[in-house]
This record gives C-alpha cells, structure tokens and sequence, in this order.
C-alpha cells in the first residue's frame, strides 16, 4: 500500500511492488486504472487454503539473506534457512 501510495504521489500509474525480506520476496502488480492494489480471496498459506479477503500478493522466491547450498543429489537448493537478520527497529538498553 505504501508502494502505490508513493507511485500515486509522483504521477505513475502502474507499479510492481517489491519486498525482498530475509527469507522471500513478496510481489504484486497494481494498476490505478483498475482500481489500484487487487484484492484476493483465494490463497494458500503452509499448504493451508485461506478464503478470507486480503492483498493479490505473491511469493516469487527466496529473499536475500536465503542460504544456498547442494543436496545429497548434487542439486542446488535455496532457502528457506535465512543467514540471519536482525530486522528492525530494534532497541536495546544498556
């Protein structure tokens, strides 16, 4: 949302809005014209069908923190271990 927002601010019509977190990235096309962010009831969260309305959003691979490595079988695999982040904000006391 704060994507289109933004886009919206400085005149652009059309956007593909682009998380990549730690472990994924997150994906979504919006077209003002069509009415901005599309809406979607229909997803699968960990194999687990959810029908309840929300953000037209996709997973379209690992993040920048997944860690690569090969199989017993020689093939590559990516994720879904994450090298680590400490994702803000964090606070700490001394």
């Amino acid at each position: 949302m704060g994507a289109y927002r933004m886009a919206r601010l400085a005149g652009f019509d059309r956007i593909i809005g682009f998380d990549m977190g730690g472990t994924s990235t997150d994906v979504c096309l919006v077209d003002a014209e069509r009415g901005g962010p599309q809406l979607t009831s229909e997803a699968v969260i960990s194999d687990v069908p959810i029908g309840v309305p929300m953000l037209d959003i996709h997973t379209a691979g690992p993040g920048g923190g997944s860690l690569a490595r090969f199989d017993a079988g020689g093939m590559l695999r990516v994720g879904p271990e994450s090298a680590g982040a400490s994702p803000g904000p964090n606070l700490f006391w001394t």
